[in-house]
């Protein structure tokens, strides 16, 4: 199950001067995915499970862009499993559109906190609205929302 706080606490040292991720977008993206991945790996869909995410760096070029390619890649590339069940991610919405409407509303703020509980938020919505078909032995398939 999807927990924010622990989403929060993963992405916190990306928040703080002396960690906060510093270069090129593949490195500074291999780093938002990298803590990213331990709040996600903890996703459900249903009755099933994936497989690990495998954070990867994004292309270089935009870094909202790189980030919303590496989480789609995350997320695209699990397999889902459960008791009789199979099931591949259907939908992952577009993250560098949540992050630039984000990035307006923390704009200006010089309070870590304040952008750390933002992005935490922004990205717990994101996460919510992945779907995934999982077909059941029936062969009938059900769309659900990771959870």
């Amino acid at each position: 199950m999807l927990d924010r706080g622990l989403l929060s606490r993963s992405l916190s040292h990306l928040f703080r001067p002396k960690t906060m991720p510093k270069g090129p977008p593949p490195a500074a993206v291999m780093e938002w995915a990298s803590a990213y991945s331990a709040y996600g790996n903890a996703a459900m869909a249903g009755a099933t499970v994936h497989t690990p995410l495998v954070p990867g760096p994004g292309p270089n070029g935009n870094f909202f862009d790189s980030m919303d390619s590496a989480f789609r890649s995350m997320w695209m590339g699990v397999a889902w499993t459960g008791p009789s069940l199979v099931g591949t991610t259907l939908f992952v919405p577009s993250l560098s559109s949540i992050l630039l409407a984000a990035s307006r509303e923390i704009d200006g703020s010089r309070d870590p906190d304040f952008a750390l509980s933002f992005i935490t938020d922004a990205l717990h919505t994101y996460t919510l609205s992945i779907t995934v078909s999982i077909v059941p032995p029936s062969g009938t398939p059900a769309i659900v929302s990771l959870t």
